[in-house]
């Protein structure tokens, strides 16, 4: 069938696959990690480089406030009008995955060992749609997965996928899996049985 990803959600990668560009634009999740405190305690506050881990974020108006404790190793692109002060300005083309093609290829040589990629709304469970927002995290993913998942396997990952949405394109039908957590007013689709 032709159902492919969408490319809404976080990205991490390591740059070790970089042959594997064509996925960077793929949705992506996280599986939650345990016995990460030790690393995210130093990570926030300051001890990891961004040398190590780098969180970019593709901004266009969002608040930012809630990555200020991840500042050390943040890289921001701002498509709009409302920019962090720290922030790249780019042209308002391509979305987010224009962004993070961007970061990669103007950064390919000094590339952080362990990357995630996001839009920069505040990271939360669920999806309301495209213009109301939401965080894009399955249920019981956060951002700290996201950030401490390479270390937590000892550098041997180099990249976490976890599909969470696929879309047919011919028809732009849309599939979100069952623990993908929906805002309370929208009606999730109901499959059929084979007996009906």
């Amino acid at each position: 069938s032709n159902l492919y990803p969408s490319n809404t959600l976080i990205l991490c990668r390591s740059r070790s696959t970089m042959a594997k560009v064509s996925a960077i634009l793929s949705t992506l999740g996280a599986v939650a990690a345990t016995g990460h405190s030790d690393f995210l305690s130093d990570l926030y506050s300051g001890k990891v480089s961004k040398n190590q881990v780098e969180l970019v974020l593709a901004q266009h108006d969002e608040d930012l406030a809630w990555s200020e404790p991840l500042s050390s190793v943040r890289t921001v692109y701002c498509k709009g009008s409302q920019c962090s002060a720290d922030a790249v300005q780019l042209s308002n083309v391509g979305r987010e995955g224009h962004t993070f093609l961007h970061h990669i290829v103007n950064n390919y040589d000094s590339l952080a060992n362990w990357t995630v990629f996001s839009q920069a709304q505040a990271p939360s469970e669920g999806y309301v749609n495209h213009r109301v927002g939401g965080g894009h995290l399955l249920t019981g993913i956060t951002m700290d997965d996201y950030l401490a998942h390479h270390n937590d396997t000892e550098g041997k990952a180099d990249s976490l996928f976890l599909m969470s949405s696929k879309v047919h394109m011919g028809t732009l039908r849309h599939a979100l899996r069952s623990t993908y957590k929906v805002h309370e007013d929208q009606q999730t689709p109901k499959l059929s049985s084979a007996s009906e």
